[in-house]
């Protein structure tokens, strides 16, 4: 399949020290083989530069696993036809994907455990709501483009930084104990209020779908988005206690 879909094929996996295959490309064989495109290629040849460069970001960004080194191929049959991967909802996707990254995440107790998922979502979404670990924001740089859909988005307000250093064993307590005082006067409901830029358009296309209630599919991560519990921040009344709905063990099989 990776040979048809992007015309190279790559090495047989090798297992890793407890004798599993890696689930993947690894990294350095998509740069290596994919850096960029020759001179004159076709539109097929185009195609599986472009398969690959998806792949990667999607290895990198949206679906990055916690081992960080490779991309899972389990997206790649789905780049087959442009036009048709055009119709999934990719953010739906990432964001079941690293629900059920933090969710496994939080019951690991190795000292190299890691996190997957788009950490940069969720780490714009805790830096605009929650103090803790919010770096200091410096004055960010102009926006040199002008047209609707090459604005910035959210990401932008964080474009100068300056970030926290320390032991990592020291940070996890003090935010651990930070997080376990916060109080719901804590929080900052509505942070997109105070954005003093015009966003792109791409954030806010779906504004209709915000508040469904419904489960978010990739592949066998299968979560439940619900809204209802954090209506305060689409400026709603906030019912408490909300509505229950069971996320149980059982969906997570």
């Amino acid at each position: 399949m990776v040979e048809e879909l992007l015309g190279v094929r790559p090495p047989d996996p090798m297992p890793d020290k407890k004798g599993s295959k890696t689930g993947g490309l690894k990294f350095t064989w998509l740069q290596q083989h994919f850096h960029e495109p020759p001179d004159g290629a076709d539109e097929p040849n185009f195609e599986r530069y472009a398969r690959a460069y998806v792949l990667y970001v999607f290895g990198t960004v949206l679906f990055e696993d916690s081992g960080g080194s490779s991309a899972s191929w389990m997206f790649l049959p789905l780049l087959r036809d442009w036009d048709e991967a055009g119709r999934y909802s990719w953010g739906s996707a990432g964001l079941a994907f690293l629900y059920r990254q933090l969710d496994e995440a939080c019951r690991r107790s190795s000292g190299t455990s890691n996190i997957g998922g788009c950490v940069l979502l969720f780490q714009i979404w805790m830096w605009e709501r929650l103090s803790v670990g919010r770096p200091i924001s410096r004055t960010r740089r102009d926006w040199e483009y002008d047209e609707p859909d090459r604005l910035p988005t959210v990401t932008h307000c964080w474009d100068e930084v300056r970030t926290n250093w320390g032991k990592t064993e020291d940070l996890y307590m003090s935010y651990t104990n930070e997080l376990d005082c916060l109080l719901p006067s804590h929080v900052q409901w509505l942070p997109y209020n105070q954005i003093d830029f015009q966003l792109n358009v791409v954030c806010t296309q779906d504004e209709s779908m915000w508040s469904v209630r419904c489960p978010l599919i990739c592949f066998y991560a299968v979560e439940f988005h619900l809204p209802h519990r954090v209506v305060r921040q689409f400026g709603r009344l906030q019912l408490s206690p909300p509505e229950t709905i069971s996320t149980s063990i059982e969906l997570h099989k």
